[in-house]
């Protein structure tokens, strides 16, 4: 077997970190455990070529140390390659190495990775363009575009201007006309924001999915919020009591058509972190174990043994 290591310099926790010494750490690890091993350090526009190069090479498996927009980008492009993908939690967030259950802690991560095994993880799209999270518009992707605005070179930093973009946007939460199509039918409402995730989110934690397989996808809607039940959400989603706020409502599905009638107004939709233009109509579908993943054993055990979710 052979992995090909690249890791993303500029990402929260490598800024913080010597990148070369980690990547000694990975070598050190993956040979022990009978992988061949290249690796690189890159950053800002050199990653991405670096990925394409890693991806269109003879490496079976594609291990990225980044966040949760560096894993999006490398996941999409080893499922369009035919690549495994190894995930390095070095973001700020790292909600699909969560989900995977892969430590947090960069040495634990490349223990367990190395001593883990593929497992087949889903994909989802919107409008063909892959994703492993979330798709949203409203609240998240507005507050996403205000924080960038504000300069910021490390994890600390980056915090402080998602609070000071936060504190900006709760006298005035976003709404946006949404129509939503599922088998279930069709809804037209204002929402203040929408997130359609690639696997159902779990409870009692940040948004993220406990089951990497579930074949399905999670959509959840707040409608119209006040300055009172945008900061109640807000507080519920930190401290993972979202489920129980009664102002998100949770729907399960495998396909999710969109429109938003007046989408030249309503600003910028999100895709794993990487702010787009909102298109009037996306449609977002599920595709069940689309995407190789080397999990930890515990994982890819808990997997064989019926999913994740049904080990909680």
């Amino acid at each position: 077997m052979k992995l090909a290591a690249i890791l993303n310099s500029g990402s929260g926790t490598l800024k913080t970190l010597e990148p070369g010494e980690i990547l000694e750490v990975i070598e050190t690890q993956f040979s022990q455990a009978g992988y061949g091993v290249t690796g690189c350090v890159t950053s800002g526009e050199d990653f991405q070529n670096k990925l394409n190069e890693a991806v269109k090479s003879d490496a079976d498996v594609v291990l990225v140390g980044g966040g949760d927009g560096s894993i999006s980008s490398a996941a999409a492009r080893c499922w369009e390659n035919g690549k495994s993908l190894a995930v390095l939690p070095a973001g700020t967030m790292n909600l699909f190495a969560r989900g995977l259950r892969i430590p947090l802690d960069l040495n634990e991560a490349i223990e367990a990775l190395a001593g883990g095994r593929p497992i087949a993880c889903d994909l989802a799209t919107a409008n063909g363009r892959p994703f492993i999270h979330q798709y949203s518009i409203g609240m998240h992707p507005q507050l996403v575009e205000e924080r960038d605005q504000y300069n910021f070179d490390s994890r600390l930093t980056k915090i402080f201007a998602s609070f000071r973009a936060f504190t900006s946007q709760v006298a005035n939460p976003p709404t946006v006309r949404t129509i939503i199509k599922t088998i279930r039918g069709e809804r037209d409402e204002l929402l203040s924001n929408l997130s359609v995730s690639n696997n159902p989110y779990g409870d009692g934690h940040l948004p993220y999915f406990d089951d990497p397989s579930s074949g399905k996808l999670g959509i959840y809607t707040a409608g119209v919020l006040d300055v009172a039940s945008y900061l109640s959400l807000a507080t519920d989603l930190a401290a993972g009591s979202w489920r129980s706020n009664s102002d998100i409502q949770e729907e399960i599905a495998d396909k999710v058509e969109l429109e938003f009638p007046e989408a030249e107004d309503s600003g910028v939709a999100l895709i794993d972190g990487e702010l787009l233009d909102l298109e009037s109509r996306v449609t977002i579908e599920s595709h069940p174990g689309a995407l190789t993943v080397l999990a930890p054993q515990e994982t890819a055990d808990l997997c064989d043994d019926g999913g994740l979710l049904a080990s909680r």
